[in-house]
């Protein structure tokens, strides 16, 4: 059985301010002798969800026999019960998969009261799946020479698709097309045809709309799709797709040139040439599949994400917030983020959106989540599976305070695992997402991150981060393992030293961060970005006892400050173990900050002692010193979520 966390919290609305305070009193008094808070938790009603044998029609929901089908009828009956609550109410979901149509929603109406939590909770040890995919059945050998098979999807929009449980390949090329030149109004012309894994010349392929080019920029990895392929004469013209074209090639220093041409070519059918790849003829709305050996197309299961968003919980305001829910062993899957196909994606690092004002776009955004909280607080998700998903895992926007993140898996994400908090007019002092906000309501406060396993996250845009945090305050981020990122493990901050921003007391502590930078260059382990609000006596982070471990490509640094624009920062490094880097720390511009005590088996440092304070490092050649070792063995997973961990090596390479 799980017991949660109990949380008591001031609710808008609440009435019964002695009760709360009786119970936080009685709680405290029991505490010397009750061990654990939840021996005086109260269940106030308990409800059951079976996606395969419930009815949502003619049953109660109150017992296994009587459940109900869906999440939504459970949430619709809870509202009826919730506005003065006695006790927790538990939803358990039985086995099976909850199959989404559009997305389910959480608002004010959903929320726990009187300090009381609502929990949608696996029943006992079954493994519920939220999923917003689509089987695909039908299917038929296609073309005998090539063993590619098609099925008929139907009218669906998707990215990815998964076969066996496994994320198939977009077909791609394996080679990049050439020679180009750049034309910065339309996009590229070349002298006679251009051909790239094909004896069809590009310009006589199907569906060039649909043609995508992907680009490998230093610290992004923009996408862009053509709109059409012409052959006139002895040349050859790619137009390609406006307005992203335009917004690709004007977002400063990693602006798409002569410089960055293509890296390779997705999602055409005359790419179709891989074992595992696929392919989605939209005009036609059939799919396409080669498989891999052993593969039976009769009997393997075939999912296409077709559902952008699975869960939102929001409130209406940043007064009226949603709160006081959790989820507790459920697994997100299958879920897409279709943004790309219209507008291509402008990448900035971390894998933020960033599109010119000047030019109609919105300036700089996050990319869409599976899950989304915003005007949220006391939500809390432990022992979930976010996984097989087209955009990032989990997103919090503004007004998200006092949420938890406790014990969950982040894998085989397009995007981010999770960030925290929005860049969308981050400079202007009327916006939700001000980054120097004075709004106690709307500023990410107490969001906390601990004991996650997160891996493979940033498997489609690869500027991704597995943790990113916007303007966080108040914020532990502790004893997460990150594995095998493109770009960055931990990212926080954002402007440049164009602002001050909130940032301040962020706790980034024993970590367990490896295999970053596969893909793309000049991050970090850890990584931050712009001014904060830290001061000599309460830093804007302190970063402890975290262990980083292969930072991959160079430039790619473990410790890495940049970008404060020769202003203040006031981070602490203190007492992290570093195992292969470019360097393992690097300042990009003068700052307020400090390294003491590394222990490092990589004697480069970049960072200008005369302005920042880096003391007591010890090079390490052979094995760990006793105090490195003590760090090592305390980073990443605890007890009882140390079962994630993969085996690792804690030898000096």
């Amino acid at each position: 059985m799980h017991f949660p966390v109990r949380q008591y919290s001031a609710q808008p609305g609440n009435s019964n301010w002695f009760s709360l305070l009786l119970r936080l009193s009685l709680m405290i008094t029991l505490s010397v002798v009750i061990p654990h808070a939840y021996a005086i938790a109260r269940t106030q009603a308990t409800y059951y969800v079976d996606p395969i044998n419930g009815n949502d029609a003619d049953n109660s929901g109150t017992s296994l026999r009587s459940a109900f089908r869906t999440i939504g009828k459970a949430r619709d009956v809870v509202r009826t019960i919730n506005s003065n609550m006695r006790g927790d109410i538990y939803v358990y979901l039985r086995r099976g998969t909850y199959q989404l149509a559009s997305t389910l929603t959480f608002t004010e109406r959903d929320r726990g009261t009187n300090g009381y939590n609502i929990i949608y909770s696996a029943f006992q040890n079954e493994k519920p799946i939220i999923s917003g995919g689509k089987q695909i059945t039908g299917w038929s050998l296609y073309d005998a020479s090539q063993n590619i098979y098609r099925a008929y999807a139907g009218n669906i929009e998707t990215r990815q698709l998964y076969v066996n449980g496994v994320r198939a390949t977009r077909a791609r090329s394996t080679v990049t097309p050439s020679p180009l030149t750049f034309v910065k109004a339309i996009g590229y012309t070349a002298s006679g045809s251009i051909f790239v894994n094909n004896a069809k010349p590009m310009d006589q392929w199907k569906n060039q709309h649909d043609i995508e080019f992907v680009y490998d920029v230093v610290f992004t990895a923009p996408r862009e799709e053509l709109d059409s392929i012409i052959h006139n004469d002895s040349t050859t013209t790619f137009k390609m797709k406006q307005p992203g074209w335009g917004f690709v090639t004007n977002r400063g220093g990693t602006s798409l040139s002569q410089k960055y041409l293509p890296w390779y070519v997705e999602n055409a059918y005359e790419l179709l040439d891989a074992e595992g790849e696929w392919y989605l003829d939209r005009a036609s709305d059939f799919l396409y599949y080669k498989p891999k050996a052993g593969e039976d197309m009769v009997t393997s299961e075939v999912i296409a994400p077709v559902v952008e968003e699975l869960l939102r919980i929001q409130g209406s305001d940043s007064v009226h917030k949603a709160g006081n829910i959790q989820f507790y062993g459920i697994a997100f899957r299958h879920a897409t983020w279709l943004r790309p196909n219209t507008y291509g994606q402008t990448d900035a690092q971390n894998n933020v959106i960033r599109e010119a004002t000047t030019l109609g776009g919105s300036g700089e955004q996050i990319i869409g989540a599976a899950v989304n909280l915003k005007n949220a607080h006391f939500v809390k998700f432990e022992s979930d599976v976010f996984e097989k998903l087209g955009g990032s895992g989990l997103n919090m926007y503004a007004g998200c305070q006092d949420n938890l993140i406790v014990g969950s898996r982040f894998s085989d994400i397009s995007g981010e695992g999770i960030q925290i908090g929005d860049y969308l007019n981050y400079q202007s002092p009327t916006s939700e997402n001000y980054a120097n906000t004075s709004d106690s309501l709307v500023i990410l406060r107490n969001n906390d991150i601990s004991n996650n396993y997160l891996a493979n996250c940033g498997a489609e845009y690869f500027s991704a981060s597995a943790i990113g945090a916007a303007f966080p305050v108040d914020m532990d981020i502790k004893h997460n393992e990150i594995s095998g990122m493109p770009y960055s493990g931990i990212h926080i901050g954002w402007g440049w030293g164009s602002l001050t921003t909130v940032i301040k007391n962020v706790t980034v502590q024993n970590n367990y961060i490896h295999e970053m930078n596969t893909v793309l260059r000049d991050g970090g382990g850890i990584y931050t970005n712009g001014l904060t609000s830290g001061s000599a006596t309460l830093k804007a982070g302190y970063f402890s006892e975290n262990y980083i471990v292969n930072v991959a490509h160079t430039p790619g640094y473990a410790m890495y400050n940049d970008e404060a624009a020769n202003g203040n920062t006031w981070y602490e490094w203190k007492k992290n173990v570093i195992n292969t880097a470019s360097s393992y720390a690097f300042q990009w511009r003068n700052s307020n900050n400090s390294w003491d005590s590394t222990y490092t088996n990589v004697k480069a440092c970049g960072v200008n002692t005369k302005i920042n304070s880096v003391t007591n490092t010890t090079v390490v050649s052979g094995s760990w010193p006793d105090a490195a070792q003590r760090i090592i063995d305390s980073a990443g997973l605890q007890h009882p979520y140390i079962e994630a961990l993969k085996p690792r090596s804690t030898s000096v390479q």
